[in-house]
């Protein structure tokens, strides 16, 4: 794991963990179809709305086995190559992408896509990209620029103790 402009990246995470269990419902739910089960049944065991349970079982119906091997959800509008290209760019920096500040923002993030890629996204749905990437949104430490280290360690040393004494 490895801290990158405001972003803690961990490589290899997989991809959203929301309805990770998807793909065993959609198999049990097909068997339980195959094997006599009612609809009622069915939906409540794995609870499930009717008409995600059913269309599950047409499409098993029409393509058998394969049914198993698709990817649920909207495929995404960014390819392997444009996610490639959009890392590149957030690991060099903010600074190095045109940026005062050294801290990405999902308004930033999405500038980096659109200008990437040609691909606009709501700066609110950035973060779900960034989440499936393996990075999450990390606050900065807010010290001032101004702090001397020096000098609040020497306090830290020698007035402190003196102080913490008399009280």
């Amino acid at each position: 794991m490895q801290q990158i402009y405001g972003f803690v990246v961990n490589i290899g995470m997989s991809h959203s963990t929301r309805n990770k269990d998807l793909p065993e419902k959609r198999r049990r739910a097909i068997e339980l179809a195959l094997a006599g089960a009612k609809r009622g049944q069915i939906c409540k065991e794995l609870d499930l709305v009717p008409s995600t349970a059913w269309r599950w079982i047409k499409e098993y119906k029409e393509s058998g086995d394969a049914v198993f091997d698709k990817r649920l959800g909207r495929p995404s509008r960014l390819s392997e190559e444009d996610i490639g290209k959009i890392v590149d760019r957030l690991t060099l920096g903010p600074e190095a992408n045109g940026y005062d500040t050294a801290l990405w923002t999902l308004s930033r993030i999405a500038d980096v896509i659109r200008d990437t890629t040609g691909i606009q996204y709501n700066p609110n749905y950035v973060a779900v990209l960034m989440h499936g990437l393996g990075w999450s949104c990390q606050k900065p430490e807010r010290r001032a620029r101004e702090r001397n280290e020096e000098a609040i360690a020497g306090w830290v040393a020698g007035t402190w103790p003196e102080l913490k004494k008399s009280l």
